[in-house]
């Protein structure tokens, strides 16, 4: 279902994300109603774009050769394709560059964005924002 995820990943799929709730619905056999914060909590699992932005953002890091991931040589198309997308990002067109560097700066890693260089990139892959507004959203529920 992520095929190709990380040239796309920083729009939600809502067709996806409906595909993965059914799934989830069919193996706990529960009604196609039941809550949906409540299902995916009981699985552990994440909603599809978490893991399609891991993917994303694990491959960026790969193309800028952070620390503990391959790093991708200069020559490469991929590299090569990188700088340029980048220079058009610069110039005021909207690319996938472009997607990457709001996304960025929307989760409070802007800095990240401007330096370019190493850094943890832990920090930068962990699912925490999404586990707090997910317990926030249980809290509030009147179901859960």
């Amino acid at each position: 279902m992520l095929y190709g995820s990380e040239l796309c990943a920083l729009k939600q799929v809502h067709c996806l994300e409906a595909l993965h709730i059914y799934a989830c619905n069919c193996f706990l056999k529960v009604k196609t109603k039941a809550c949906t914060d409540a299902i995916i909590g009981d699985l552990g699992r994440f909603p599809m774009y978490i893991y399609a932005y891991t993917k994303c953002m694990r491959y960026w890091l790969r193309i800028l050769c952070m620390p503990r991931i391959l790093c991708m040589p200069v020559h490469r198309y991929v590299k090569l394709s990188y700088d340029m997308l980048l220079y058009y990002d610069r110039l005021g067109y909207k690319n996938w560059v472009t997607d990457v560097r709001l996304n960025l700066y929307t989760n409070g890693f802007g800095y990240i964005w401007e330096a370019q260089k190493k850094f943890n990139h832990k920090l930068l892959l962990s699912k925490d924002q999404y586990i707090q507004s997910w317990r926030q959203k249980c809290l509030e529920s009147s179901k859960l």
